[in-house]
């Protein structure tokens, strides 16, 4: 028995009709008694839900009330007890999600510059979110919300957000992935062995913009296991071979969004704008988007080490935990590897990271036998000094 059947009560309000049903919710218009606004109140399209449901629903109300000064995400006013158990969001009024105008384009995706508006929006959402260490991590289109009265869109969907900066994977085959899988980024399925970070919101944002421009995923897949195996080992298609009238560097754009290794997507929501606000204003004046290079004013938002998919065992940590230890104006080389060193090869190539960034001392991953970093007569760079957990090859300015 669905929530409607059941007669949703709620003191303080008048519940009207339902707006739209989405991932076992139900979201209905009502209007608050007490100074007469309209909102949006979503609960969960049950009479009895789940435990794992309930939980769900009330930690995307905490989440989202902490981001109430992010620009862009929906507002939750209250979270509310009802029925056998159940919870309702008291929200901001939007009377859509983004999947019912995907529904309404026959399969041919939206018009170019209205993508553009609604990846630029979406871009700075993100960037917003993660300036406060939050990772959405289910970013598909039911989780974008638009009003249509005002045109204004919104984020939701914050029930499997992270609050960490990043997050071990752990999860084993048996367990419940969590977020939807044709929107999942690689790291997300937990068989990368490797961290997650805000980067995989990115993958997930370049599905969504696949979808966007071409009418169709990326992937199509009938089982959990399919949908693993094409978001870590199947290569994409690029949108312009699907939609020919695309401009080639927004289908670049989107493959960048949809690399497997986080390490060579975009690294901030700066880059990613500059290269979207581009291609909107070259769109705008002359009607189309001349070729550029992507990423090209792209910087990490923060700093981690690059890593192969495979091999790497130990994480790093951003470097503000060493920022204690910065000099300011110098310049440092970071080596890392991820497999044995041999004396006739004293730097593995398999996963080597060289960054260079203005801080005299970054992490370094702890020793292991299968994550070891080891400095040889000839491998020796010139070498400044030691921390408890850092090292540093020093440039000149």
């Amino acid at each position: 028995m669905n929530v409607e059947a059941a007669a949703l009560q709620l003191p303080g309000y008048e519940v009207g009709p339902v707006l739209y049903r989405s991932e076992g919710r139900v979201v209905y218009r009502a209007r608050r008694l007490a100074d007469g606004e309209e909102v949006a109140i979503e609960t969960i399209d049950a009479e009895y839900p789940e435990r794992h449901q309930v939980a769900g629903i009330r930690r995307e109300g905490v989440i989202a009330q902490s981001l109430v000064d992010v620009a862009g995400v929906r507002r939750v006013h209250a979270v509310l007890s009802h029925g056998s158990g159940n919870l309702a969001l008291v929200c901001e009024l939007f009377d859509s999600p983004l999947s019912t105008h995907l529904v309404q384009t026959s399969s041919v995706g939206l018009p170019l510059a209205e993508v553009l508006d609604i990846a630029l929006r979406l871009v700075r959402i993100l960037g917003g979110i993660h300036d406060q260490n939050i990772v959405h991590k289910a970013l598909t289109p039911e989780n974008v919300l638009f009003d249509t009265a005002s045109g204004a869109i919104a984020l939701a969907g914050f029930g499997i957000a992270s609050e960490l900066d990043r997050e071990r994977q752990s999860v084993q085959m048996s367990r419940r992935i969590e977020g939807s899988l044709p929107y999942i980024s690689p790291e997300q399925t937990g068989r990368m062995n490797r961290d997650l970070d805000y980067r995989s919101d990115y993958y997930s944002l370049g599905v969504l913009l696949f979808e966007l421009l071409t009418g169709q995923r990326p992937f199509q897949a009938d089982t959990t296991l399919e949908w693993v195996h094409s978001h870590i080992s199947r290569l994409p298609p690029a949108p312009h071979e699907i939609s020919p009238e695309l401009p080639e560097v927004l289908s670049a754009i989107v493959l960048k969004l949809l690399d497997k290794s986080p390490d060579v997507r975009y690294q901030s929501a700066e880059g990613l704008i500059d290269d979207l606000t581009r291609c909107a204003d070259e769109l705008a004046t002359t009607g189309r988007v001349e070729p550029f290079l992507p990423g090209r004013h792209d910087v990490a938002q923060n700093f981690w080490c690059l890593t192969t998919s495979t091999g790497v065992n130990e994480s790093w940590s951003s470097c503000s935990n060493c920022s204690r230890s910065r000099r300011p104006g110098a310049r440092s080389s970071v080596w890392s590897t991820a497999t044995p060193v041999s004396a006739n090869r004293p730097w593995s190539t398999r996963s080597t990271a060289r960054w260079y960034a203005n801080a005299a001392f970054w992490p370094r991953a702890s020793s292991s036998s299968s994550s070891t970093v080891r400095r040889t007569r000839r491998s020796q760079p010139p070498f400044v000094g030691w921390s408890s957990r850092c090292w540093l090859n020093r440039k000149s300015a």
